[in-house]
């Protein structure tokens, strides 16, 4: 398959054809590859790549920029039933921490075989592998799959035997005998590894913050059912782990998530598990923060271990504090009570609460702030008086 196919104007749906008709102006281009023109969120992958194949330049190596930094998320909404093999065969080839992406490859039935072939001996997912391996009639048809999925060394053993077995039982002979001599020796043609490039300066393409929401997302589509599973991110970040992660993990963790595009890193605060919630409270952003807080996942536990860690950033301490059902936790008001960060308007209305034996604590402490401390004396002589 050739390194990059261009997608023509008659395979592209209505709504992109009304947009992008051949005779439309420059400017209009260059925004749509740009991702800033509105466009919808299963629209923009397609437009993207026709862009690519573009006559000017300019425009193609702004397309080209944009696909490189589409986040995860929206490359997997893109990928619907309509979407091309052509566009799908590229996509095959790019490496995605979401496991999920190349799964909606494999299952599409627009792929074409050659990207079947391409996913079977070199994606490293065992659960693509096995939905390739699952699909009998198609290994029939093209043994060249099943010799891809031979040459993977993350596919199971004993599922290539079975698929051998399987194929040897229908056909009646191995199925290296309906390999091509040439297809034996020959390394899998990944599709484009080089993209075309532009005629034009490289300086006269404008380009747009990085660190930002992708100019042709729309923040509303978070909530929308096109984002409403789980299937936006690898399994590691959504499923809980069945025990904690250690440092090393945990790192490699917050190096992955670092290296998500905004709306990524969006979207994971509000449905990531807690390892990933863990890592992301502490974020520099605080839209990030504050988006970990909207998780509804997020339990009681974890609200508790957050409020006694004084490394919490103030916002998140605020939050808490804010949020009744999480400060009528008699532990968590306490913890809150010891934070050096907590408004004292939220002290004030906690130590009224607390029992004689956490207020003297408190009152004895030089690990809270003086007039914290000064607070709980005064409440302890004023329960001790009432006694």
């Amino acid at each position: 398959m050739a390194k990059f196919l261009r997608l023509k104007f008659e395979e592209l749906g209505p709504q992109l054809q009304s947009v992008l008709p051949p005779n439309s102006p420059l400017g209009k281009r260059m925004a749509v590859a740009q991702g800033v023109f509105p466009l919808g969120t299963k629209d923009l992958l397609t437009a993207l790549y026709y862009l690519w194949g573009d006559e000017d330049g300019r425009v193609r190596q702004a397309a080209q920029k944009s696909l490189d930094e589409l986040p995860e998320s929206l490359t997997l909404v893109g990928i619907d039933a309509g979407l091309s093999y052509k566009v799908l065969h590229y996509l095959s080839s790019r490496k995605y921490d979401n496991n999920h992406i190349y799964e909606r490859i494999a299952l599409h039935p627009a792929a074409h075989v050659k990207t079947l072939c391409y996913l079977a001996e070199t994606n490293p997912f065992e659960p693509v592998l096995t939905i390739i391996a699952r699909n009998e009639t198609a290994i029939l048809k093209h043994p060249e799959i099943l010799y891809g999925l031979s040459r993977n060394p993350h596919m199971p053993l004993n599922l290539i035997e079975r698929l051998k077995k399987f194929y040897e039982l229908n056909r009646g002979h191995d199925f290296m005998q309906d390999i091509a001599g040439e297809q034996q020796e020959a390394e899998p043609a990944p599709p484009p590894k080089e993209r075309p490039q532009p005629e034009e300066d490289d300086s006269r393409v404008v380009t747009a913050n990085d660190d930002r929401l992708f100019g042709g997302f729309r923040f509303e589509d978070v909530l929308s059912e096109a984002f409403d599973t789980d299937e936006l991110f690898a399994d590691d970040l959504i499923r809980e782990p069945d025990a904690e992660l250690d440092d090393q993990k945990r790192r490699s963790m917050l190096q992955r998530i670092t290296k998500m595009a905004m709306v990524d890193r969006i979207l994971l605060a509000m449905r990531g598990n807690s390892e990933a919630r863990r890592v992301m409270v502490k974020s520099g952003n605080k839209i990030i923060r504050d988006c970990v807080m909207r998780n509804p996942r997020v339990s009681t536990q974890e609200i508790l271990e957050w409020a006694k860690e004084r490394s919490t950033p103030q916002d998140i301490i605020e939050t808490i504090a804010r949020n009744r059902e999480w400060s009528r936790n008699y532990q968590i008001m306490n913890a809150l009570c010891w934070h050096p960060k907590t408004p004292t308007v939220y002290v004030l209305r906690f130590l009224g609460t607390l029992n004689m034996q956490d207020l003297k604590k408190l009152g004895d402490s030089k690990m809270v702030p003086g007039a914290t401390a000064q607070q709980a004396r005064s409440a302890l002589r004023r329960r001790e008086k009432n006694r």
